[in-house]
């Protein structure tokens, strides 16, 4: 009995002796606490860190919409500014690498846009994310198809042309987002001609061009390469003559030919261009004419069918001929106007007659218009005379396009010896 009240008296005193100051023992305890966060924050606070700015954002399930002939364009949120805070010692370092960003396609909504979600390591709060969403736009896939066309980069060598080639396929399928189809005006391959010299065969890759010959880099193709071969053939450049077959009527003269293509390339094979050197015009009859003719020729009808063919774009040549009346001219050429030449020595000349002689000269108006005395340049030649009356031959200086009609064969020229 005496037992269990001592311990009733032990637990009274006990009791008592916690119980005492109580309060103070409690502002303690809470003043200990706060001294403890305050050591621990005053090594390592509690930080928001400058963003870390354009983390990739990665695309998930981005078949959901490719998978129903949809094309995905995107607007906005490719990359994601984001603001993290925690304690300083984890914060700083963090680095873009330890932010994973993300986005699920198959979340979209209808107004086209997808929650970017963001992981960041134990620790680490989120405070911000610039932008919040990815925007993006849908596009129907569609295909067309397109005939391949081509264009040459450089030249052959010298002499030497490119036809047309063989393109196989020569129709392929371009395939992309509907607006981007319908940007593509052609689908062309380079071909490589740079100094060649026979056929080639060779393999290019088809490029999709807009208007402007800008590649059209969305599109794809259902073939990567196309085969193209290219005839390589000789050519040659010849002159176009014409050939007078008869004469105009008497009295008149074909006095100009006018060609409006003067010369023109050709090709064909090497062993069959060797024997052109021309393309001659003689199927133009001018017999009794007595006006301008004009005529258009096909080039191509004067040479061999399926053996040589023209390049010129212009193969119609168009020829004039230019038919002028005949005139004839009379002129007076004086004893003075007559020149001596070759007097022997120690002798001297004189013209026995002084009445003037008369010459006439038939051709065109144009061309006696410039037949004169000067032009004429009568003169004779006293070389081998003897002493007294000889007869001389009188000669002139006429233009091939001037005829002499009458003219005395001969004068006299007395030769007197010096004494």
């Amino acid at each position: 009995m005496s037992t269990n009240s001592r311990y009733g008296k032990v637990d009274i005193n006990m009791i008592k002796k916690i119980t005492n100051r109580l309060g103070w023992k409690i502002v303690s305890v809470i003043a200990a606490f706060f001294l403890w966060l305050l050591v621990v924050n005053y090594d390592d606070p509690i930080i928001t860190r400058p963003p870390f700015n354009n983390v990739t954002v990665v695309k998930l399930n981005a078949s959901a919409i490719t998978t129903q002939n949809k094309a995905i364009e995107y607007l906005e949120g490719e990359t994601v500014d984001v603001t993290v805070r925690g304690k300083r010692s984890i914060v700083n370092r963090l680095s873009t690498s330890d932010i994973r960003a993300y986005v699920d396609l198959s979340k979209v909504s209808i107004t086209g846009a997808i929650d970017i979600e963001i992981d960041v390591p134990d620790g680490i709060q989120i405070v911000k994310k610039s932008p919040g969403d990815m925007k993006i736009a849908l596009e129907n896939i569609i295909s067309v198809q397109k005939e391949v066309q081509y264009y040459f980069d450089g030249e052959p060598s010298e002499s030497y042309v490119a036809l047309d080639p063989v393109i196989t396929p020569s129709i392929i399928q371009i395939t992309g987002p509907e607006s981007q189809v319908n940007l593509v005006s052609s689908v062309v391959v380079p071909i490589n001609i740079k100094g060649v010299n026979k056929d080639i065969t060779l393999f290019a890759t088809p490029q999709a061009l807009d208007k402007d010959k800008k590649v059209v880099s969305t599109i794809t193709t259902n073939v990567d390469r196309v085969q193209v071969s290219v005839p390589i053939i000789k050519k040659k450049v010849v002159p176009i003559i014409f050939e007078q077959v008869d004469d105009v009527a008497p009295g008149y003269r074909l006095t100009e030919v006018k060609i409006s293509v003067n010369d023109v390339s050709i090709m064909g094979k090497e062993e069959v261009l060797k024997g052109i050197d021309s393309i001659i015009i003689n199927s133009i009859y001018l017999a009794g004419q007595t006006e301008d003719i004009t005529v258009q020729v096909s080039l191509e009808e004067l040479l061999e069918p399926n053996e040589i063919t023209i390049l010129n774009e212009e193969k119609i040549a168009t020829i004039t001929l230019i038919i002028d009346k005949l005139e004839e001219k009379k002129i007076s050429v004086d004893a003075d106007d007559i020149s001596m030449k070759n007097i022997p020595k120690g002798y001297r000349a004189t013209i026995s007659s002084s009445t003037p002689i008369t010459l006439t000269v038939k051709g065109t108006k144009s061309d006696l218009n410039k037949v004169s005395i000067v032009s004429l340049n009568p003169y004779i030649s006293l070389n081998g005379l003897v002493e007294g009356i000889n007869d001389v031959k009188l000669n002139f200086t006429l233009s091939t396009n001037v005829q002499m009609v009458t003219a005395p064969s001969s004068i006299k020229v007395d030769m007197i010896k010096e004494e």
